[in-house]
């Protein structure tokens, strides 16, 4: 179907990207306003039984709306944490915004780690409620909630068939949404104390509750069993006396509501005069928030002592006048809209036709409404004896409020590093540093002209990079988002999506290297030689400042149609930016996909600020640099040398750790850890982690990553450890590639078994090779003097690697020790 002229594509947005940071006070405002402004336009990709699907911006705000509701149903207020575990997905984005609509905290975790570092997350963050996907991680986590006191629910995504123990209630994910289209939390007259910092309850709510799935059930049974004339004869003020507030909120413009529904009205004036007040955006947050505990500021960087609300399941009402009909929906039920969004829509401006408007429970049968009362009166009996304060509950929960009302400074997410050693730390992140980050890189890529953005998600999510950059930053941008399918698949989604913007770990790019160059190496002949020259050019022209000699500037147009376009045509082909970050991306990398044309900015940051410090720019990229600091970040290098840094993105601190918090944030500036210097135009070159610089027996300061960069360039080599801390020279264990290990077999007719070839003299021979190609790169104190091959790689699965695929060097010394002191013998 051709659009029409003046109508997007399908797929398209044509939207100009707006930002308005100043006007977003949390990431859930920023996010409602946004679909308020995008509407229709897709907003999510995803793959599923083959096929590629999309979500409209509008749909998706609609289930962050119900999976907030569901969450407020389950017990969730603010300040409470909600842990999160699993792969990228669009439910991953809808639980992080409606968690965080709450007030309350998202705890991202890795779907990679174990049972006991699922122990860790649970316990140190006080996590009470986790949303889990899939039948493997669910019985990991489960294993691990049952270990931890005070811990209530587990929220399955798609697979909920474990066996679980009483005190773990499972919950579908469509059952909770489901249930938050009928139910409505009710605050307690006073509030419980949140657990206390070793993670066990100090209290618990006496009362009893209604499940929602029971409060179904007997409306079920109660509609079918009814008799139309008893429904007839119903009083209606029977049923508001078992709930007064149903009938104020059916017109809160009329007193006389409040009368009818058997409530004084003299004895209620500031409710009254609140609900008149409701249709302003602030009336309409401190309706909601006046029964919430203060939100979290960077003062408190203890854990939130908010106020807890019980759970009695209430059904939505329609008004039964005709006039109530026409009324103006209760508080909560519009989202922000800026004056002309309605005109940006491609839909009608019928707002019974609008499922942002409408209603998101339908009326019930006054049968129904019958027993969902006489269910709450025989729960919440010892509610109501708690007096009039008790039983005159707030409006519904309305996230979108909730969001505007909430603070920059308030707590949004505590994510746990993954460092490279001992137990991860809670990085507290308020909303103010993660929109700081979005700034940041807005301000970054706006050189390139943002518009029509698509991005794949790649990279965990539980991780801040992909957290902040790749799922807030498209969201101020009103960008589409795309998840990938698996490492595996990314190449394939590349050419099927085709995005615009990817972010990208070092690993990644090494790997697609390695892929490129066998690719051409394979094809050999003329297509090889063309590739080389394409490189060679592209190399010259980056080492000259952007310029090449006049005589070859033909020769280089020729290479841009005959290879350069060819290769990024099948890495999708509409790439405008790769960015690397997580760990440090080799200098020879990044100048390999430049010379192809690839735009591959390098940045710097760290978990601590949340986490962009630094990136590249395009018009003075320097591969071995991560840039100068972003906006809003300040940088300064302290007399030892360590990179400082401090801005609105530096963390609130380490959740339960003023001790480290105290020492990160020394005299107001984050200390990164992190080695290095500024150039001459203000670019930060890394030069080693602070603890991981080797001092020789002969006292020379090694930088392990320089060596372990240069032996990894080799195509023969895929990993490496190097040592040498207070020895007399370095040594390195490495782990062969097993592509090229298993060629060099099979052409010699050997068995592709690592741990065979490691033994071969043949094959220490090849690798023997690789190692003094490397040292030829360095200098003398630096060359690796002997080395051990070794046949098992790092992984996250055997604990030697992060989620993020950094080697965690000092397990792996700490595991081969022997092997090591058998070098120096």
């Amino acid at each position: 179907m051709t659009p029409k002229d003046g109508e997007n594509p399908p797929g398209v947005n044509r939207m100009p990207v707006v930002p308005r940071f100043e006007q977003w006070p949390t990431l859930p405002a920023m996010f409602f306003d946004q679909a308020a402004r995008m509407g229709d336009r897709p907003m999510l990709r995803v793959k599923r039984d083959g096929q590629w699907e999309q979500l409209s911006w509008r749909s998706v705000a609609d289930q962050v709306v119900r999976a907030a509701r569901g969450l407020a149903a389950l017990g969730v207020r603010r300040g409470d944490r909600v842990c999160l575990v699993a792969e990228n997905r669009p439910e991953w984005l809808i639980a992080d915004l409606a968690i965080m609509s709450l007030g309350a905290v998202t705890v991202p975790a890795y779907t990679t780690i174990s049972v006991a570092d699922y122990v860790h997350v649970l316990k140190n963050s006080g996590s009470t409620v986790a949303i889990v996907s899939g039948q493997q991680l669910m019985r990991r986590v489960y294993a691990a909630a049952a270990e931890v006191p005070g811990f209530r629910t587990l929220v399955a995504l798609g697979w909920s068939e474990v066996q679980h123990e009483p005190q773990v209630d499972l919950v579908p994910w469509e059952e909770m949404l489901a249930a938050a289209d009928a139910a409505r939390p009710r605050p307690l007259a006073r509030p419980l104390a949140r657990p206390d910092e070793e993670g066990e309850a100090a209290m618990a709510d006496p009362r009893p509750t209604v499940p929602p799935a029971a409060a179904r059930e007997a409306v079920a049974a109660a509609e079918a069993q009814a008799d139309p004339e008893e429904m007839a004869q119903a009083d209606p003020d029977e049923l508001a006396q078992a709930d007064p507030e149903e009938r104020m909120r059916a017109d809160p413009d009329e007193p006389a509501q409040a009368a009818s529904a058997g409530t004084d009205p003299e004895a209620v004036p500031q409710a009254d005069a609140a609900a008149q007040a409701a249709t302003a955006p602030a009336a309409q947050a401190a309706t909601v928030a006046a029964a919430q505990a203060a939100p979290v500021t960077a003062a408190q960087a203890a854990p939130v002592a908010a106020a807890q609300a019980a759970t009695v399941t209430v059904v939505r009402t329609a008004p039964e006048d005709a006039a109530d009909a026409d009324a103006e929906p209760p508080t909560g039920e519009h989202w922000p809209e800026d004056p002309g969004a309605r005109a940006e829509t491609d839909g009608p401006a019928d707002t019974d036709a609008d499922p942002l408007t409408m209603p998101l429970a339908a009326p019930l049968s006054e049968a129904g409404r019958m027993a969902v009362a006489r269910a709450e009166a025989a729960a919440g009996s010892e509610a109501d004896a708690a007096g009039p304060e008790a039983s005159a509950g707030p409006a519904p929960v309305d996230p979108v409020a909730l969001a505007m009302d909430g603070g920059p400074d308030d707590l949004a997410c505590i994510i746990y590093t993954s460092g490279t050693g001992g137990a991860p730390k809670g990085v507290m992140l308020s909303h103010r540093a993660v929109l700081a980050n979005c700034i940041g890189a807005y301000h970054v890529l706006a050189e390139i002209g943002l518009e029509e953005e698509v991005f794949l998600s790649c990279l965990p999510l539980s991780h801040a990079y992909e957290h902040s950059c790749g799922q807030f930053f498209p969201i101020s941008l009103g960008a589409e988002i795309a998840y990938v399918e698996g490492v595996e698949k990314i190449g394939t989604n590349l050419n099927e999506v085709k995005p615009s913007i990817v972010l990208v770990v070092p690993r990644l790019m090494e790997v697609v290297q390695q892929r490129i160059t066998r690719e051409v190496e394979r094809q050999g002949g003329v297509k090889e030689r063309l590739f080389n020259l394409a490189l060679a050019l592209g190399k010259e022209r980056y080492r000259n400042g952007g310029t090449l000699p006049v005589w070859k500037q033909p020769v280089d147009d020729l290479m841009e149609t005959m290879v350069r376009a060819k290769v990024r045509e099948k890495l999708g082909g509409r790439i405008k930016a790769l960015v690397s970050g997580g760990a440090a991306l080799n200098p020879d990398v990044g100048l390999f996909f430049h010379a192809l044309g690839f735009p591959l900015l390098q940045g710097y940051g760290q978990t601590e600020a949340a986490p962009l410090i630094s990136v590249n720019r395009f018009g003075m990229t320097a591969h071995h640099t991560v840039g100068p600091p972003v906006k809003g970040c300040e940088v300064t290098i302290a007399e030892d040398g360590e990179i400082l840094a401090r801005g609105p993105n530096v963390m609130l601190g380490y959740w339960q750790d003023p001790s480290s918090t105290e020492r990160a944030l020394a005299d107001g500036w984050l200390h990164t850890g992190d080695v290095g210097h500024l150039d001459s135009r203000g670019r930060i070159v890394i030069t080693d982690r602070k603890k991981d610089i080797l001092v020789t027996s002969g006292g020379d300061n090694i930088s392990p990553a320089r060596v372990e960069g240069c032996l990894m360039l080799e195509p023969e080599i895929a990993q490496a450890v190097v040592c040498g801390d207070k020895r007399p020279y370095i040594v390195a264990l490495l782990v062969p590639d097993a592509e090229i290990a298993a060629e060099w077999a099979r052409r010699r007719g050997l068995p592709p078994d690592l741990s065979t070839l490691c033994a071969d003299a043949g094959f220490r021979r090849l690798i023997s090779a690789a190692v003094d190609r490397a040292n030829s790169q360095l200098s003398s104190i630096e060359r690796v003097r002997k080395f051990r091959l070794l046949p098992t790689p790092f992984t996250i699965e055997n604990g030697l690697m992060t989620p993020t695929m950094k080697v965690k060097r000092t397990l792996v010394v700490q595991q081969c020790r022997e092997t090591i002191e058998q070098l120096y013998d």
